[in-house]
Order: structure tokens, then sequence, then C-alpha cells
């Protein structure tokens, strides 16, 4: 898992220091991405389909609970 100068996590597959294959990012006002990463960015298929991406949590004590859950249950 990657923490961020802004707040924002990351906790996923990496290659070659970019985050690669799938993954979880959570941004700093809590809203979460979940899905494929490729070269860094948010893979969207040729379809258009992205990630699943959830509704924002209510506050940093919250965020940070699911961070570490999040963290349990991917290792």
């Amino acid at each position: 898992a990657f923490l961020y100068a802004n707040g924002a996590l990351y906790s996923g597959q990496w290659a070659d220091n970019k985050k690669q294959g799938e993954g979880v990012y959570v941004y700093e006002n809590g809203t979460v991405w979940q899905g494929t990463f490729e070269a860094d960015r948010m893979a969207v298929c040729a379809n258009g389909a992205t990630g699943t991406s959830h509704t924002s949590v209510s506050s940093q004590a919250e965020l940070h609970l699911r961070f570490v859950l999040l963290f349990m249950c991917l290792n």
C-alpha cells in the first residue's frame, strides 16, 4: 500500500514502480475507485467501461478504517 502526501491511498499491484494490474485507489476526499491500472493510470476498456467507483466516506476516521480493513484483506 502507498500513502500519497495529499492523503490519497493506493493498494494493489505494481510493476516498475507504477500502478499495474488490480488495485484500489482512495482519493483524498474518500471516493474509492477499484479496478485495473495500466502504466500508472486507471484503465478504461474499449467499450468505455471502467472500474467501480464508490461514494465518499463521511470522515477521516472512516477513511482510515476502510483503508486498514482493505489493507488487511489484500495482504
